[in-house]
């Protein structure tokens, strides 16, 4: 009865106009991405998985189903992002668990995560490993929120000097999809974190690499610009990356914020 009446009174601050999307695209012949969608707790993820057909699908759905019983799990919201990371810790075990009784030599995951306090939906936090990505629309601006974790994203990450920075754009496509983090590729995993202030009129976009390599930020940032529900939003970016080729399976998740209650 407390716990009712808490959620009753501490309702979120902010409506989500929410959708999601997961689909194979045009070249693979399974799809390896997983999504989880909490609704109710506010919760929201896309997992990348990698491995080749049943291996990379497992890895993701693994990834996906630890994350949505961390995130169930009653209390506050700092506890609640302590059984997050925890999460990501115990999936990480689980998918070198699967991949050593299944036999396969290599099979992993990206995982990000957004999760919105349910006390005060002003406030999220994004926990990531890997190259799946968010990005926030604000106020006429697009905004890239996580890092790839890859060798490339490290490489610009670290602050080169412009002649080595310049050097290595050349060649940056090589090493654009060699992970430096991932979920199952060593005995330990180390999650980034970035907290979030939402505000009204925000667009979240949570993706996986078939649609960032698909698509330009140039023409993310023009399907986030429109005054578009999230539907809209998810239909129209997955014209464009079938239009584009679709060589990978794309999976995204867009959260629109709407007026405070």
């Amino acid at each position: 009865m407390i716990g009712l009446l808490k959620r009753l009174f501490h309702r979120p601050s902010i409506d989500l106009d929410i959708a999601s999307l997961s689909e194979r695209g045009l070249v693979r012949p399974d799809n390896q991405d997983c999504l989880l969608v909490n609704r109710e707790r506010l919760a929201f993820c896309v997992a990348d998985g990698m491995g080749g057909g049943e291996g990379g699908a497992a890895a993701s759905r693994i990834v996906c189903r630890f994350i949505a019983k961390a995130v169930v799990v009653r209390g506050d919201f700092a506890e609640r992002l302590k059984h997050l990371d925890e999460s990501f810790r115990d999936a990480n075990s689980a998918v070198r668990d699967f991949a050593r009784r299944a036999g396969y030599r290599q099979m992993a995951s990206t995982a990000t995560a957004l999760i919105v306090d349910e006390v005060d939906a002003r406030q999220a936090v994004i926990g990531y490993v890997g190259d799946t990505r968010v990005y926030r629309w604000r106020c006429g601006r697009l905004q890239q929120l996580t890092y790839d974790h890859t060798l490339a994203g490290e490489v610009r990450r670290a602050h080169l000097s412009k002649t080595v920075a310049s050097d290595f754009h050349d060649r940056a496509h090589v090493f654009a999809h060699v992970l430096t983090r991932a979920i199952g590729v060593a005995d330990e995993v180390c999650p980034e974190w970035r907290r979030v202030n939402m505000r009204p009129g925000d667009k979240y976009l949570v993706c996986s690499d078939g649609v960032h390599d698909m698509l330009s930020f140039a023409d993310i940032e023009s399907v986030l610009a429109r005054p578009s529900r999230a539907r809209e939003t998810v239909s129209e970016l997955a014209s464009k990356i079938v239009a584009a080729g679709a060589a990978d399976n794309y999976s995204m998740i867009v959260i629109g914020i709407g007026e405070n209650r």
